[in-house]
């Protein structure tokens, strides 16, 4: 073989490595020499879950090393969630451990966790072991606009939804922290099925309000441990709408944002 050649295949393969990276994990079993913490799955997304569903998960990790290997660490993201290891758990060799993860339901839209086990294995790769669950759970009450804004003299119209059956049925009453803000009227809009699918609250500033700019919390209330309460900030310049300037006359309805 001539010194060219031989310098090319030592190219070769010292950048093996690099290159093998990049490509899918081999299908075939790993190496005695390399054990791997084995797992159906290390990562999952529940998606979108319904009002009552509860996001959890139960991981399967497999010790593939020919001794036990036991957990001395336990770390979750977040104290609200709730995992079925525990510090001293053991793994036999060849055995199975079965974790159950889960994220509290008690929010609205994305949410995730992430769980990290550590064990007095010697490969890395089953040292530390990290789990992650994440799913999209139903707004449970929201108001279009998020954020109000009055005009004195004028109603806005602001509106309220949810994604869970039943909530608006309960709405027992609003309020406002300073006493800034009035509802004129609450008006249940039905669905298809009859049922209330949403709100709409008729809005304005107290004629008792102070002039300027007024800042103020709208408490709307419902009688449903799911959603018992939300709040809307509500703003105002505390000036008439026919005392403002015709440049900054708006074609938005009150209460809308554009």
């Amino acid at each position: 073989m001539s010194i060219a050649r031989a310098s090319q295949s030592t190219v070769l393969v010292l950048l093996w490595p690099l290159v093998s990276g990049c490509l899918p994990a081999p299908a075939s079993a790993p190496a005695p020499s390399q054990p791997q913490a084995s797992s159906s799955e290390r990562s999952v997304d529940l998606g979108k879950l319904g009002p009552e569903s509860l996001p959890t998960h139960t991981f399967h990790i497999t010790n593939t090393t020919a001794r036990p290997i036991r957990v001395t660490a336990v770390e979750k993201s977040c104290s609200c969630q709730e995992a079925s290891v525990r510090d001293g758990d053991a793994i036999p060799a060849g055995g199975i451990l079965e974790i159950s993860f889960a994220l509290p339901n008690d929010r609205s839209g994305p949410v995730g966790g992430l769980l990290t086990l550590r064990t007095d294995a010697d490969s890395p790769e089953l040292a530390t072991i990290r789990l992650s669950l994440s799913a999209t759970l139903p707004r449970r009450v929201w108001t279009e606009p998020s954020t109000l804004r009055l005009t004195r003299g004028e109603s806005a119209s602001l509106t309220i939804r949810s994604d869970v059956p039943g909530i608006l049925a309960t709405y027992r009453d609003c309020g406002t922290v300073r006493g800034h803000v009035e509802v004129e009227a609450v008006e249940r809009v039905p669905g298809a099925d009859g049922a209330v699918e949403s709100l709409r609250l008729a809005v304005r500033l107290s004629p008792a309000a102070p002039a300027g700019l007024v800042s103020d919390y709208l408490s709307i209330r419902f009688d449903d441990s799911r959603a018992s309460q939300i709040d809307v900030l509500v703003q105002s310049d505390g000036v008439a709408s026919g005392s403002l300037p015709p440049a900054s006359q708006s074609t938005t309805p009150a209460g809308i944002d554009p």
